[in-house]
């Protein structure tokens, strides 16, 4: 078992990057946030409850990561480090959504626009 001081900040900060990155890609923010923000007071309880979920986290992550994982989230400064990630990611997430959709929507209508053109160079012949 690893002990806090043992892990260095950045190691710390890259593991909570990674986290967060997994949070977002499957699409958990929200869900994640509420959870964050409502046991952040119990935060050694929920370190223990991620060793306790460890069978079914190591599909993720592997067994040393979960354990850091299990340190680092008893400290609060990381809980918040942690949900201003995955707040930021989220944000990003969401931008690229939306450019993706703007896009895909005016290919739509640009292809609308096109059949129209098509249907009247035909039927004016």
């Amino acid at each position: 078992m690893y002990l806090y001081e043992d892990i260095p900040e950045t190691e710390r900060h890259a593991l909570l990057d990674k986290l967060a990155g997994e949070v977002v890609r499957f699409h958990m923010a929200t869900p994640a946030i509420i959870f964050l923000e409502s046991t952040k007071y119990m935060n050694r309880i929920g370190s223990q409850f991620l060793i306790f979920l460890s069978p079914v986290v190591t599909a993720i992550f592997t067994k040393w990561e979960l354990e850091k994982y299990a340190v680092i989230i008893e400290e609060r400064e990381n809980i918040e480090y942690l949900l201003d990630k995955i707040e930021e990611l989220d944000r990003k997430q969401q931008d690229k959504e939306k450019e993706w959709k703007a896009k895909r929507k005016e290919e739509k209508l640009w292809r609308k626009q096109r059949k129209k053109e098509l249907k009247k160079e035909i039927s004016g012949k």
